[in-house]
């Protein structure tokens, strides 16, 4: 059963509890859930600050909340709502118990970059500059959302998630401007480079940069394609979800 994040606060099924993660939302006036969802926050993210402003009674009714990033814990601090950063539920993605074997290059879109900013594009030659041209003539570029414009089923995102997923666990290497590629990669130990124009000021990247180890200026290729290791952020996210799922009731 799937519930419409953007349908919250007219949710009609059977009472559930439900983990409140990711980026929220499009229709802020569609919050806060109603009482048939039993929320469990964790990995939480705010777009519009305009959900705690006008939900802080509710926010504190399930405290403490588990956010994504430092930016929502923050937010919410700021109203009297205890918080703390859980770091990205994706960052539970396993990478496979025996050695993978990796094939390909992939850059996600790297078109991002590019503005009508003329300081913009010149920055981003700079940094494509930084990438080996040996790695740019294998690369194969793809997307890692779908257009926005056209509507899709359910099952047809579902199926397009789990094949960017097997891309992206398989890869010898992704180069990505897009945060949930570069924190699935991350999970699953492929070699990712995350680069943004706006690394150092977009509040989704706070509390994030140690995992992320991204760049917005010339790097060192060598430096930033090695693996990471996050089992500690991993093991620490799930004693987190498991204690505040099992925190909440059932009724």
């Amino acid at each position: 059963m799937g519930v419409n994040r953007e349908k919250l606060d007219s949710y009609s099924g059977p009472k559930v509890k439900l983990i409140m993660n990711g980026w929220y939302m499009h229709k802020p006036q569609n919050f806060p859930p109603t009482d048939l969802v039993r929320p469990v926050f964790m990995s939480f993210h705010v777009a519009n600050s305009e959900i705690v402003d006008n939900n802080v009674p509710y926010f504190k009714e399930h405290e403490p909340i588990g956010c994504r990033d430092d930016y929502t814990r923050d937010l919410l601090k700021s109203h009297g709502v205890d918080a703390f950063t859980s770091k990205c539920m994706t960052l539970l993605l396993k990478s496979a118990k025996e050695p993978v074997k990796r094939h390909g290059i992939y850059m996600v879109d790297m078109p991002y970059w590019i503005s009508g900013n003329r300081t913009d594009l010149k920055r981003r030659q700079e940094v494509m500059a930084s990438i080996p041209q040996s790695i740019l003539n294998r690369a194969v570029h793809t997307r890692h959302d779908v257009a926005p414009a056209l509507s899709y089923s359910y099952a047809y995102k579902w199926h397009k998630a789990h094949a960017l997923l097997k891309l992206y666990k398989h890869a010898e290497l992704v180069i990505t401007t897009r945060l949930h590629c570069a924190l699935p990669c991350r999970a699953f130990g492929t070699p990712v480079i995350f680069l943004h124009p706006n690394l150092a000021t977009d509040p989704r990247f706070k509390g994030l940069e140690h995992i992320l180890r991204g760049a917005d200026a010339p790097f060192d290729f060598e430096d930033l394609s090695q693996v990471v290791n996050i089992d500690a952020e991993r093991e620490n996210l799930t004693r987190q979800l498991l204690r505040r799922y099992f925190d909440v009731g059932d009724k």
